[in-house]
């Protein structure tokens, strides 16, 4: 009976025991609690609720960011429009600098389609002149061939292709005499008269063409690139778009349409770089050869010209002292011009052929 009185009061003064600690416990956290209100004020303000208004803070924040998102979304849409027009200005001060070398070049090809349009007109009159003495030379033998004819020694048939042969010689005189006159006209449509001063060319081909020094073919190349405006102009232009792309890169990115698009340009432009230097190389490929062979068929024809101005001294002296005959004369006098007017000729082809070379290397690259 005592055992049970004792296991009692010893679950009593354990629960007793429990109970105090609590109440300590809570005791403590309240004390705690109230040590709050003997804290200094800076103190206090350490424990300040900072969720206070935080919605209206985060509301007025998100309209800032907003804001500042579209301040530079406008500043670099700015700095974009001002790279481009940057681009723009380079172009215009390019092609404004150019210009004088523009004004030159197109000299140089006015003066060059002088010379070959001079030279035509010059060519075209030995040619009449030579079918003047074609003219001469069947007049005499249908002559000769209606003499032969009346006494039984020739056809009407050799005396009737003569004739046809003269038509034919008198529409080609006709022909030259119109060639010619529109040449000289078009020579005259290129001269300035605003000096008062009206120049009459001679039309004159000169009988040898000094020797103009050795061209280099890839010396020629090499000029041709340098001073061709319309490839220089490429390049500037790329380097502009180099600039511009690595602008528009900073401002706005690589997925800007206009970023895109200037890269696409400067792609077209450098293809166009390559393919109009394949052009330049075939072009003077094509001229330096064409000069070559001229200066072969000059030389060619030289060394065959003095013989013939020999054979043109002997066949006046035999038809002088009668050796040979008036149309025997004729004849071969004929056929002794008809070769010496290649010499000429080769001649023009030769003076045109360095006016060629000359353009190529100031980088003018003709068309036709």
């Amino acid at each position: 009976m005592k055992w049970g009185v004792g296991m009692f009061g010893r679950k009593k003064i354990i629960l007793m025991i429990i109970i105090l600690f609590v109440a300590m416990a809570v005791t403590a956290a309240y004390a705690a609690e109230l040590m709050f209100v003997n804290q200094p004020l800076e103190d206090v303000k350490q424990h300040v609720d900072r969720n206070l208004n935080m919605q209206s803070l985060l509301s007025e924040q998100a309209v800032l960011d907003a804001r500042h998102k579209e301040a530079i979304r406008l500043y670099n849409e700015s700095k974009k429009q001002t790279a481009i027009f940057r681009n723009q200005l380079d172009r215009l001060n390019h092609d404004r600098v150019r210009q004088l070398d523009m004004e030159r070049q197109q000299r140089l090809v006015e003066e060059y389609m002088l010379q070959i349009e001079y030279y035509n007109v010059a060519l075209l009159t030995r040619q009449l002149n030579l079918a003047q003495e074609e003219l001469e030379v069947i007049n005499k033998q249908i002559l000769v061939e209606e003499e032969k004819l009346a006494q039984g020694d020739s056809t009407q048939l050799t005396v009737d292709t003569l004739r046809n042969n003269r038509r034919r010689v008198e529409n080609e005189i006709v022909e030259l005499n119109s060639r010619i006159k529109q040449g000289k006209d078009a020579v005259a449509a290129r001269i300035n008269t605003d000096a008062g001063i009206a120049p009459e060319p001679l039309f004159t081909i000169p009988s040898r063409v000094p020797y103009t020094g050795q061209y280099i073919f890839e010396e020629i190349k090499t000029r041709q690139k340098n001073n061709n405006l319309e490839l220089s102009r490429l390049r500037a232009f790329i380097g502009f778009h180099d600039i511009l792309i690595s602008s528009l890169r900073n401002y706005v990115g690589e997925t800007n349409p206009t970023y895109l698009l200037s890269v696409s340009e400067r792609s077209i432009m450098q293809l166009d770089v390559e393919i109009l230097m394949q052009r330049i190389d075939i072009y003077a490929k094509t001229q330096y050869y064409a000069y070559r062979q001229s200066i072969e068929n000059y030389k060619t024809r030289h060394e065959r010209k003095s013989i013939l101005d020999s054979q043109l001294i002997i066949l006046e002296a035999k038809y002088q002292s009668g050796e040979i005959s008036e149309l025997q004369y004729l004849i071969d006098r004929f056929a002794i011009l008809s070769e010496l007017n290649e010499v000429y000729t080769a001649n023009v082809a030769k003076i045109n052929a360095i006016a060629r070379m000359n353009l190529i290397e100031n980088g003018i690259r003709l068309e036709n």
